[in-house]
């Protein structure tokens, strides 16, 4: 609330620098997202859309799981390594990316 409202006390009230930072880790703590489970026919998809683009070297946006939301990467994929579990491939950038194949969300050409 603001003082306009009424509320004088929640506007005079003093934050020690140690609860700010505690009050800052439990809002970032809310925040997080846990990751969801993928069904497998999910999965089929998300695989047979990543070898069509491997074969036809085609940009694919890639949803990427991260504890504060999801996040949105167009790339070119090059090579999947069964061994280490991870989608190899090139941005717009020219850059070179390796995301763990965990972490794929879904997959869009």
């Amino acid at each position: 609330m603001r003082m306009i409202d009424g509320n004088i006390f929640e506007e005079m009230r003093m934050t020690i620098p140690e609860h700010r930072k505690a009050m800052v880790r439990m809002n970032q703590a809310a925040k997080r997202m846990e990751k969801p489970q993928l069904a497998q026919d999910c999965l089929e998809e998300m695989s047979l859309t990543l070898a069509a683009a491997i074969q036809d070297c085609t940009v694919v946006t890639i949803k990427r799981y991260h504890a504060l939301g999801s996040v949105e990467i167009e790339l070119v994929p090059h090579k999947i390594d069964p061994y280490l579990r991870v989608l190899k491939g090139v941005t717009s950038t020219d850059e070179s990316i390796s995301i763990p194949l965990t972490e794929i969300l879904d997959v869009q050409v």
